[in-house]
This record gives structure tokens, sequence and C-alpha cells, in this order.
């Protein structure tokens, strides 16, 4: 498996590690690991693998002790969720930096805050859906 460093993605990371454990010991499901944590039902960390959910702060001390990961390794998943979940493009900013303090290796560039400036202005998606019409000309 990758380092953690080599992720810019919390879920990415957690599937990879999903799947490792599940190498290590193939009864490994994901009902055992949602047990694991303490949870419930293993419904919602399936929805956060699809990454159809993101993930509880509140969870990820608990997904630390079974990731069995270095300190800083730890500082750098906190921060990959805040980063994950953070709303504002200062916010994505501010935790890039600090993913790119805590990394040993220089991070690859996130393009996803470029795309996410044009997702957030409804204007870029209405002259993206424009061009796709049948009548569309591109002059002035």
């Amino acid at each position: 498996m990758d380092s953690i460093y080599d992720y810019l993605d919390a879920t990415d990371f957690l599937n990879d590690k999903f799947k490792e454990l599940q190498k290590e010991r193939p009864s490994f499901s994901l009902r055992a690991w949602a047990k694991h944590l303490d949870m419930k039902s293993h419904g919602p960390l399936h929805a956060i693998l699809k990454k159809q959910r993101m993930i509880p702060k509140k969870l990820v001390p608990k997904l630390i002790k079974t990731l069995k990961i270095d300190k800083n390794e730890v500082k750098y998943l906190e921060a990959l969720v805040d980063f994950q979940r953070a709303k504002s493009i200062e916010e994505k900013e501010f935790y890039k930096e600090q993913l790119a303090k805590l990394s040993p290796t220089p991070l690859r560039e996130i393009n996803d805050l470029e795309a996410y400036k044009y997702i957030t202005d409804p204007i870029h998606i209405t002259l993206a859906e424009m061009t796709q019409l049948k009548n569309f000309k591109d002059t002035y």
C-alpha cells in the first residue's frame, strides 16, 4: 500500500487500508470494521467508503486506533479529513497548506481547488451546459 502522504483524499486512503486489512485477515469484513469502530451498523461506514457521505470528525479517533499509523500520519489524516470537509476556497487553501507542512515529500498538485471555484459559480455550469446544445454556435 502507498504511504498516507501519497493521498489527497481521506476516503481513498481508507478504502486502500480496508483492502489491506482484508488481505491480512480474509475474514475481516465491513461489518467487523464497523463493530471495531463502535458503530451501530455498517451502513454509514459503507456510505463513507462509497464517497456518499463525509467522514465525521468524531469517527477519526476511532479510525486512528484501527489503522495503526504513527503520530505524524495521524496529523496528516486529520488534516486530510478537514481538507475534504472544507466548504470554502479559503478553508481548502488553509488545509492544503497544513497538508504540505505535514508531508515529508512535496504534495501533488491539487486541481480540485480550481474545479471547485468553477463548480460553485452557477454561470460556469450554465455555460458548460449551453455548449452541449444542438443549436450551440461557437461565435460571439
